[in-house]
């Protein structure tokens, strides 16, 4: 599971589990959403491993199975070579350790923020960015992974506590197949904490799912006649024609129609250029935060790395300390 998921974030245009937020721009009546800072294929790097990193290997010598819980086969002798060099500089993010990048991830019980920040520098080696903006990103991404982060929750949709002892914070969206896996397991967390627990659902539509950015302002303006959770539902339950649709509008439309709204204000509210402006705004949140996949979680302002299964969400939130006045 670990190994597949570490694949899906490194290097398939589609999901980890929905890639990250980089590539080219929705198609959307609005303004395209921003790009990751970052998100070009910068100019070709060199291949050697940098100075001060260690005895320099000859490309091709290190094995497939380096790195348990990396698709390290992925990469090019030279981009191998050039990976290790980049692991043996960095520092390993893993609580407790000093050792390197490098030598955690030949680890079996390395952590999954490693693992994720070894994911990250092999795309950019695969993308052939500089040594300093792959170093600059690897840092940045454990800075925010442990930062405690506060979003902007004017106008977000919830369901659950009116007074919480805990927050989560969801950033989706409606073409991704994992997303649509994750609102049944946040429906179980709901159903056994709902007297303690709120959940928000932030949009975060990815450029590679074009009738996306549609659905989150669909389901924003279903919100406006209190009925998001209900069309946020819907949309999920009939995903895959969403993605088989030329044009995602009869759909939608319908949806609202099935799920009991008024059709007419829908609509209307569907054209409010200030729900896309939310949307917007979401993304924006979320390109900061450095999310790079959708489904991503934080619960009480952490972002949570690990497999977004039940039981280790269930045990997340049980553990949760009442937030501080």
């Amino acid at each position: 599971m670990r190994r597949s998921l570490v694949l899906l974030f490194s290097f398939v245009v589609g999901c980890f589990a929905c890639d990250r937020a980089g590539g080219d721009a929705p198609a959307h009546a609005a303004a395209p959403a921003p790009e990751l800072a970052g998100g070009e294929v910068a100019a070709a790097a060199p291949t050697a491993v940098p100075a001060g990193s260690g005895e320099v290997a000859q490309a091709g010598s290190y094995a497939d199975d380096r790195y348990p819980g990396l698709l390290f086969e992925l990469l090019t002798p030279p981009e191998k070579t050039r990976f290790v060099g980049l692991g043996e500089a960095e520092l390993c993010p893993c609580e407790g350790t000093v050792a390197s990048l490098d030598a955690c991830l030949q680890t079996e019980t390395v952590c999954e923020l490693a693992l994720q920040v070894g994911a990250l520098m092999m795309r950019m080696v695969k993308e052939s960015s500089p040594d300093m903006e792959i170093t600059d990103a690897a840092q940045r991404y454990v800075e925010n992974a442990r930062r405690v982060w506060e979003f902007d929750l004017t106008n977000v949709p919830w369901a659950g506590a009116e007074t919480p002892r805990s927050t989560m914070i969801v950033f989706s969206d409606f073409e991704c197949p994992h997303c649509r896996e994750l609102a049944g397991v946040v429906d179980r967390l709901l159903a056994a904490h709902g007297d303690t627990l709120r959940v928000y659902y932030k949009q975060f539509p990815l450029p590679m799912h074009q009738h996306a950015p549609y659905a989150a302002v669909a389901a924003l303006a279903a919100a406006r006649q209190g009925q998001f959770k209900a069309y946020h539902d819907a949309i999920f339950e009939h995903q895959a024609a969403l993605q088989a649709s030329e044009d995602p509008t009869p759909l939608l439309v319908q949806l609202a129609t099935d799920i009991g709204l008024n059709v007419d204000r829908f609509v209307q509210d569907a054209n409010d250029p200030a729900l896309q402006a939310l949307v917007d705004r979401d993304r924006r949140e979320g390109i900061t935060a450095d999310i790079m996949a959708t489904p991503t979680i934080y619960v009480d302002g952490v972002k949570l790395l690990d497999a977004y299964s039940y039981e280790a969400l269930e045990a997340r939130i049980a553990s949760a300390s009442p937030p501080s006045n």
